[in-house]
């Protein structure tokens, strides 16, 4: 407890540095999560090329995460922090001239690419940060409170400028945001944040794959992230403004303050998170999370009024809370210490899988059968993860425990 507690302000001093850069970028991304498949279908895009322009990102981030982690373990977190916000202020720019929704993806494929960088060295940095301490959980709690704060808030604010001054607008708030945060990055990001760098171990012969990485714990949780990726994001940045601007005849405005309450929701729930998985453990908490997310993507099923789509999102938010930081959790737990940015790099590439494969499967899905039957195929692919890792998962050894 005495080395936790001395620890304590060398850990949250650097966290709060990396936190108000990614909450700039954070911000400007919640800022188009009601507007972008609005903004591709204007530009002429299908229901499936709308799900192609925003799984777009994923598969620049699923392209880009192995190599984060490689250049995070590397050259530290710094240089990641510095070019992350750089390429997302490319994209929106990008986004700001399209003409078609082709050049809207291109912006997606810019803005993944800073994204892969930013998410994959701050986990990178805070498994770091947090190794060894019993309040890891709610070290998660804060990051992914504030991250989420910064995305989930946003949505009412974009949609309330899309409104008001259009598409455009919003996109041109994005890029001073994260120009915003590019600057910050320069000024503020001291050169020895997380330490220094653990290079990853050199491959030899055919042995170069790392064991760890078949391991059940890291497969199965990988899979919980994937069916997440899958489900809950693409519905949410795809699927969800849909239903409620097809179906439902809301504005843009009203989804995306339904957004906002979702995410003011997470947020009032996200920390108690933290304190049960700390008490309890990461993986009982990531198998919860895993069975409210499906229940959260089918409330949303169930929404035929407009009132029940806010009571839907209100659902939502309390599932996403709860379950929130147990499944990067239960990967520290599980990762042997020195191993983090490759672990780290190779668990957000299978998670962005999902991210890239969800939302043009889950838009082909809508535009076959319609928007309930995607969001159905959603949530079964959740509770399949789900039930896969209640039955296979291991408890993270004793030695692997954070020590309070």
């Amino acid at each position: 407890m005495r080395a936790a507690a001395k620890s304590l302000p060398a850990a949250y001093g650097p966290l709060a540095v990396v936190l108000a850069e990614l909450l700039m970028t954070d911000l400007g991304m919640g800022l188009t999560m009601p507007v972008l498949p609005l903004y591709a279908a204007r530009l002429g895009a299908t229901l499936a090329v709308v799900g192609l322009v925003v799984g777009a990102f994923g598969l620049s981030r699923f392209l880009l995460d192995l190599p984060a982690g490689f250049l995070a373990g590397r050259l530290g977190p710094r240089f990641l922090l510095l070019a992350g916000p750089l390429f997302i202020a490319a994209a929106a720019t990008t986004a700001y001239l399209a003409t078609s929704p082709w050049i809207l993806g291109a912006s997606r494929l810019l803005e993944g690419a800073g994204s892969a960088a930013v998410n994959t060295v701050s986990m990178v940095f805070l498994a770091r940060q947090t190794q060894g301490r019993g309040d890891r959980g709610r070290v998660m709690s804060i990051y992914q409170g504030v991250r989420r704060g910064g995305a989930g808030i946003a949505p009412l604010l974009g949609g309330l400028a899309a409104d008001r001054f259009g598409f455009h607008a919003v996109y041109a708030i994005y890029a001073f945001l994260a120009l915003g945060a590019t600057s910050w990055a320069v000024l503020k990001i001291p050169r020895d944040l997380a330490g220094p760098a653990q290079p990853p171990a050199r491959p030899s012969g055919r042995r170069s794959f790392d064991p760890f990485l078949r391991s059940a714990g890291f497969v199965l949780i990988s899979l919980l992230a994937l069916s997440f990726f899958f489900g809950r994001i693409s519905s949410r940045r795809l699927l969800v403004p849909l239903l409620g601007h097809q179906l439902l005849g809301m504005s843009t405005g009203s989804i995306g303050a339904a957004l906002t309450l979702a995410t003011l929701t997470t947020l009032a729930t996200l920390y108690f998170s933290g304190h049960l998985a700390d008490r309890f453990g990461s993986r009982p908490i990531a198998l919860l999370g895993g069975l409210l997310g499906a229940a959260g993507v089918l409330g949303y099923l169930l929404a035929h009024s407009v009132s029940a789509f806010f009571a839907a999102s209100l659902f939502w938010g309390f599932c996403t809370g709860l379950g929130g930081p147990a499944r990067n959790m239960y990967l520290m737990d599980i990762t042997p210490a020195g191993r983090y940015p490759v672990v780290v790099g190779v668990y957000r590439t299978v998670a962005d899988a999902g991210f890239l494969a969800g939302p043009p499967i889950l838009g082909l899905v809508a535009h076959l059968a319609g928007l309930r039957i995607s969001l159905a195929v959603a949530a079964l692919l959740f509770l399949a993860a789900t039930a896969a890792f209640a039955a296979w998962a291991p408890r993270p050894r004793p030695a692997s425990l954070p020590q309070g």
